[in-house]
C-alpha cells in the first residue's frame, strides 16, 4: 500500500469531502466524480482490482437498472399521468384535498416505482394544477417529493438504498430481505411524515413565485434597458429623449449619449 494504515481513515474522509464538494459545485458530472474517486482509491492501494470489479457481480446494481426500465415504461404508457388526472378531479379546487391526493399518490406509487421518475412525471401535472388553483407550485412539489421518499422505504424495491443494503447483507452471509420485511415500521413512519406535512405544509411552506410568474405582466414592475444604434441609422429622426412625457407616460429615456 502507498499509504500507512494509520492514515487510511483520514484519507478516505478527505476524499469523501472533496467528492461531496464537487457534487455541490458541479465541477464535473456525478458519474465522472465517483469513478475518479474510485480510481484514486485504487491507485492509493485502498481498493484492489478484484474489489472494484467485484461490484459488478453484485445483483443490486442490475436490480436498480431493471427498476428504472420498469419506471420508464410506466411513465411512457401514461399510468402515472392517469393517476394524477384522477387525483385532480377528486381534489376539485381545494388545496387541502389536492395536497392529500398528492401525498396518497406518493405513498401508493413510490413503494413499487423509483421515486425519481415518479416526481419527474408528476411535476407538470402539479404545476398545471397549481396554476389552475392560483397556488404556488412549491407548496405542492415539496410535499410530493417527501411523500415519494417516505413511500420508497416501505418495500425492498422502493428505493435503491434498500436494495444495496440487501446486497451487503447477502455478501456478509446474512439472510436476504423479503419484499415486505420492513413494511410495518416504514409504513408507520411514512404515515406519520405525511400526516405532519398535511397539517403543517400549508402553514410553513412559503409561496415562492415561478420564473413565469415573476415575469408576468404587472403594472407595478419597472424595467430598464439599453438600445444601441449603428452610426447614421437614426440620423434625422426624432429620438426618445426629445419625446414629451405626456406622449408615453409609461416609458421615457434617461439619457442619449452620442
Amino acid at each position: 500500500m502507498l499509504l500507512p494504515e494509520s492514515t487510511h481513515a483520514l484519507f478516505v474522509g478527505l476524499l469523501l469531502f472533496v467528492l461531496f464538494f464537487s457534487f455541490v459545485r458541479e465541477w464535473v458530472k456525478p458519474d465522472v466524480a465517483v469513478l475518479s474517486a474510485v480510481a484514486v482509491l485504487l491507485v492509493a492501494g485502498l481498493l484492489s482490482p478484484a474489489q472494484v470489479l467485484g461490484g459488478f457481480s453484485n445483483s443490486a446494481p442490475f436490480t436498480i437498472a431493471c427498476l428504472f426500465i420498469i419506471s420508464g415504461a410506466l411513465s411512457r404508457t401514461g399510468c402515472v399521468d392517469w393517476l394524477g388526472e384522477r387525483m385532480a378531479q377528486a381534489a376539485g379546487r381545494s388545496e387541502g384535498r389536492l395536497l392529500l391526493g398528492l401525498l396518497m399518490v406518493g405513498l401508493v406509487v413510490s413503494p413499487f416505482i423509483n421515486n425519481t421518475p415518479v416526481v419527474m412525471v408528476m411535476i407538470p401535472v402539479v404545476i398545471s394544477l397549481a396554476t389552475r388553483l392560483s397556488l404556488s407550485p412549491s407548496r405542492l412539489l415539496i410535499p410530493l417529493s417527501y411523500a415519494t421518499i417516505l413511500g420508497g422505504t416501505v418495500t425492498l424495491v422502493g428505493t435503491s438504498t434498500n436494495i444495496l443494503v440487501d446486497g451487503v447483507a447477502r455478501d456478509l452471509g446474512l439472510e436476504p430481505f423479503s419484499m415486505f420485511e420492513i413494511t410495518a415500521p416504514a409504513l408507520l413512519i411514512a404515515l406519520l411524515g405525511c400526516g405532519f406535512m398535511l397539517l403543517f405544509a400549508r402553514r410553513w411552506l412559503p409561496a415562492r413565485e415561478t420564473l413565469t410568474q415573476q415575469f408576468s405582466a404587472s403594472a407595478d414592475r419597472l424595467f430598464m434597458t439599453e438600445l444601441f444604434f449603428a452610426r447614421g441609422l437614426a440620423a434625422g429622426r426624432p429620438h426618445a429623449a426629445g419625446r414629451s412625457p405626456g406622449q408615453r407616460p409609461d416609458a421615457g429615456a434617461q439619457a442619449v449619449p452620442r
